[in-house]
């Protein structure tokens, strides 16, 4: 699937879901040319308005700002806002429920994180937030010159059951990226996946930090030329990276290598 066509259609699947990444990554975009100074306002004013709504709406929160004996307007500076409890995972595992907004129109839906440092922390997530972490994403792909819709080489696993191995492929499709075809990685699977990766030009290679690192390292001992991929940068997520997978990585693709880590 070409660019353009992939970028339409997320469009679509954008506006029928009744979410705005288009256009918060536009907006995210724009702050990029703000200065400090201009960075920070924007920062404590989104942060006053975030507050005031969970006072308002979150029970969690409003419970917290009593016992405490405050309410948003108290809070006028950085250093009152330190004074407000830091929510813990446990805690979050704990108090699901009280942490929902009382705007019951919210549309959720369930994510979790990949616990790359422990025990993955499930939560909701609703629509605004869905489409901010979607544009603050594709913000990262632009520093590295890949715009929305590019094709993405994943290197990530696919599920065991036929099921969700159809949805899984269709959503592929869709969202314009392929994968590997086993998640066992042998020799004929990474070898299968170089070329497919030659025919179908990806922009960028994205996947678990382990998986990359095998895959280059199959490159260097096979002595095949994964610069011949041509991809605009490799990127990493779910755990942690070394220095010597990174220097490996990027002298193989040479090209450079980030991380991406949910927020």
């Amino acid at each position: 699937m070409g660019t353009k066509v992939a970028r339409s259609l997320y469009k679509i699947i954008d506006l029928s879901r009744h979410q705005n990444t288009f256009v918060l990554y536009n907006q995210l975009k724009s702050n990029e040319t703000l200065s400090r100074d201009q960075l920070t306002e924007l920062n404590w004013t989104k942060l006053k308005t975030f507050l005031e709504y969970a006072y308002k709406n979150v029970p969690y929160y409003n419970r917290e700002f009593q016992k405490l004996g405050l309410v948003p307007e108290d809070i006028n500076n950085f250093e009152d806002f330190l004074s407000i409890p830091v929510l813990t995972k446990e805690k979050l595992r704990n108090i699901t429920n009280d942490l929902i907004s009382r705007e019951r129109n919210l549309k959720y839906t369930k994510a979790k994180t990949s616990g790359s440092t422990g025990i993955p922390l499930k939560f909701l997530k609703d629509n605004l937030s869905f489409s901010y972490s979607q544009a603050a994403m594709y913000r990262g792909h632009s520093w590295f010159n890949v715009s929305i819709g590019e094709k993405e080489a994943m290197l990530w696993g696919i599920p065991v059951s036929l099921k969700g191995r159809i949805i899984t492929s269709s959503k592929d499709i869709i969202l314009n990226r392929f994968r590997e075809k086993d998640f066992n990685l042998s020799s004929d699977v990474l070898s299968d996946f170089y070329n497919r990766c030659l025919h179908r030009k990806p922009a960028y290679l994205m996947g678990y930090t382990s998986m990359i690192y095998q895959f280059a390292k199959f490159l260097e001992d096979k002595a095949i030329d994964g610069s011949r991929l041509n991809l605009k940068f490799v990127k990493f997520t779910s755990e942690n990276i070394s220095p010597i997978q990174r220097e490996l990585i990027e002298n193989v693709f040479k090209c450079p290598v980030s991380g991406e880590y949910g927020a």
